[in-house]
């Protein structure tokens, strides 16, 4: 199974600083959100600084907060997708 970056966050974020981990927290129990977001945006919502954002996405080895959003979409997408088609298989 591939590592996504749900799975990624989960792994490190209890070594992170605590204002990374409360970034983490928040990023895991709304990515469907975060993943459509801007910084300040996902700054405001998780109560953080957008240096913590852009250090957080940074640490993940993002090039952008683009590409980190692209990541949190995808993931978002790929449960939208598995979903569907189990309801579909239920029919």
């Amino acid at each position: 199974m591939e590592n996504n970056i749900l799975d990624t966050i989960t792994q490190i974020k209890d070594v992170l600083p605590k204002k990374q981990r409360t970034l983490c927290n928040f990023i895991v129990l709304n990515y469907v959100e975060a993943g459509m977001m801007t910084v300040a945006e996902l700054a405001e919502r998780s109560g953080v600084g957008a240096t913590t954002v852009m250090r957080l996405v940074k640490t993940l080895h993002y090039d952008s907060y683009s590409d980190f959003r692209r990541a949190l979409l995808n993931v978002s997408l790929k449960n939208n997708e598995e979903q569907f088609s189990e309801s579909f298989q239920q029919l």
